[in-house]
């Protein structure tokens, strides 16, 4: 049984190493969101809106996607329902928010949870996270240059709002925090403890490769269903595999490009299906989610195959 408590005093180490960080990264995040400072970026992004032949209404969309993903949806499907954008810009504008999105879920999510387990690797990860946010825009908005019409309008940034307390900015800030880590720990850390005690235990070792000749070792493919239970918990098991040699840097890599291709899947299907389908209604979110759904998949194959050569 040594083998057991060893297990969990490694996972109890990874935890404990990772959690100051990860709690000042959501701290940070939480800190940027309340002061609004993903607002200032606006004038950055003017050129290309315009350019693209977007609308001053899918403008205010894309900015405050940076700081409110779910907002930005529900103000794309008000000015489609009101008519102020066409079927088309409403298609190519809710797909194309995707970039802030993974700006977003890389500053509050990606990277105070990963990087901490994963150093460097966690880094390269969420570089490829951000760039299949960015290609995914690119096209779109590539696309939208072709087929919108020019709408002659200056994308009107959002309005600052009134500035808040210091105090009032900190609590909210502590309690988001509080709430985020709350999540992570009651789920994450039981999970990475199982998922720790699995692998070393030797229940895996006979596993086959299952993912079509891909070379990598059984206890990488065993982080892919770990992930779809809960990303951090994988981080924190693919960090011990990757500490102890088991896995090399790019073994890792292609590891959470796989366990992203299923768990994106997964999401889609099971969430911003239903999601776009219920705002948008069912045409125009089955459009949303089928484009949206090839892109975003499409890019994460390429990578992985990129990494396989």
């Amino acid at each position: 049984m040594g083998w057991f408590w060893d297990t969990i005093w490694r996972a109890a180490e990874l935890w404990a190493h990772a959690l100051p960080y990860t709690i000042l990264g959501v701290l940070l995040a939480s800190l940027a969101l309340e002061l609004g400072l993903f607002q200032r970026i606006f004038p950055l992004f003017r050129p290309v809106l315009r350019r693209a032949g977007f609308s001053s209404e899918s403008g205010v969309a894309f900015l405050v996607a940076f700081g409110s993903p779910p907002t930005a949806t529900a103000m794309l499907a008000g000015f489609f329902q009101e008519g102020k954008i066409s079927p088309r810009e409403t298609m190519l504008a809710t797909v194309g928010t995707w970039f802030p999105q993974t700006v977003y879920e890389s500053i509050v999510y990606l990277a105070p949870a990963a990087m901490p387990f994963l150093g460097t690797v966690g880094l390269a990860y969420m570089g490829l996270f951000l760039a299949n946010g960015l290609l995914v825009s690119g096209v779109i908005f590539a696309a939208a240059a072709f087929l919108l019409s020019d709408n002659g309008t200056e994308p009107a940034p959002v309005a600052a709002g009134e500035s808040k307390p210091w105090r009032e900015v900190l609590v909210r800030c502590v309690k988001l925090t509080c709430f985020v880590l709350k999540r992570m720990v009651l789920l994450a850390l039981p999970i990475s403890i199982v998922a720790l005690l699995l692998v070393n235990s030797g229940v895996f070792n006979n596993l086959t490769d299952s993912l079509g000749g891909l070379v990598l070792p059984s206890e990488a493919i065993t982080a892919i269903p770990v992930c779809l239970a809960n990303p951090v918990a994988a981080y924190a098991m693919l960090g011990d595999l990757l500490h102890r040699e088991l896995l090399n840097p790019r073994q890792t890599l292609l590891t959470l490009l796989l366990a992203n291709l299923f768990t994106s899947l997964r999401y889609i299907l099971a969430h911003r299906l239903p999601y776009y389908m219920g705002i948008f209604g069912v045409r125009m979110g089955l459009k949303i989610t089928t484009v949206g759904a090839l892109l975003r998949l499409g890019w994460t194959g390429f990578f992985i195959v990129f990494l396989l050569k």
